[in-house]
C-alpha cells in the first residue's frame, strides 16, 4: 500500500472519528440543557469498583488436572449514580470535556496529516502539533485522575462501609503524550537538519 493512500484512510479514520465525537458531544449538551433526563445520553453513570477489607475470602477451585486454579472474585462492585443534578453535574462536566479533549486530538492529527509533505517531510509546524497533542495526552490522565479522586469522595460519603474504590485506568494517557513528545523532538532534529541541507544548498 502506497503512503498517500495510507495518509488517506488515516485522514478518512480520523473525520469519521471527529464526526461521532462531536455528535455524541452535541448531543449530550443538547440534552442536559433542555433537561431532557431521560435521554439515553444523561443515563445515569456507573463505575466498576473495587472493595477493600472483606473478610470473606474467594474460594479456589481447580480444574480436573490441577492444572489451572480459578476463584469468583466477591470483592467487585457495580456503582450506580442515580440521576441527580448536583451529584452527577462534576462527573458530566470531566464527560464533556474529555470529549472536547478528544476532538482536539483529532482535529491536531489531522492538522499533522494536512501538512504532511513527502517531498518535503520535515516541517516546523508539525512539531508544534505533536507537541500539543502530547500535552493534551497527559491533560486526559488529568481528567482521569480528577474523576477517580471526585467518584472516591462520592462514593465514600455515601457507603463508608465496605471501602470501595473506582477501578479506573490511569497513566497509559500519560504514557502515549511521553512517547509523542519524544517523536516531536526526534522529529525536531529532523527539521533543523533539513534547514541545513536547504542553507549549503
Amino acid at each position: 500500500m502506497k503512503i498517500k493512500h495510507l495518509i488517506t484512510i488515516l485522514k478518512f479514520m480520523l473525520i469519521l472519528g471527529f464526526i461521532i465525537v462531536g455528535a455524541s458531544l452535541i448531543f449530550m449538551l443538547y440534552n442536559l440543557f433542555t433537561g431532557n433526563t431521560n435521554s439515553r445520553y444523561l443515563t445515569a453513570t456507573s463505575y466498576e469498583m473495587q472493595a477493600f477489607g472483606l473478610k470473606e475470602q474467594p474460594v479456589k477451585l481447580y480444574s480436573a488436572d490441577s492444572s489451572i486454579s480459578y476463584a469468583q472474585l466477591n470483592d467487585h462492585y457495580k456503582v450506580t449514580l442515580e440521576k441527580n443534578k448536583t451529584r452527577n453535574a462534576l462527573p458530566m462536566l470531566l464527560s464533556i470535556f474529555r470529549l472536547l479533549t478528544a476532538l482536539a486530538i483529532m482535529w491536531i492529527f489531522l492538522r499533522i496529516l494536512k501538512e504532511l509533505d513527502l517531498s518535503r517531510p520535515f516541517h516546523p509546524r508539525i512539531v508544534r502539533y505533536a507537541k500539543i497533542a502530547a500535552a493534551l495526552f497527559i491533560f486526559t490522565d488529568v481528567l482521569n485522575l480528577v474523576e477517580y479522586n471526585v467518584v472516591n469522595s462520592i462514593v465514600h460519603k455515601a457507603v463508608p462501609v465496605p471501602y470501595l474504590s473506582y477501578l479506573k485506568e490511569i497513566g497509559s494517557s500519560t504514557i502515549t503524550g511521553v512517547i509523542t513528545f519524544l517523536l516531536a523532538v526526534v522529529y525536531q532534529r529532523g527539521v533543523q537538519l533539513q534547514s541545513d541541507q536547504d542553507l549549503t544548498i
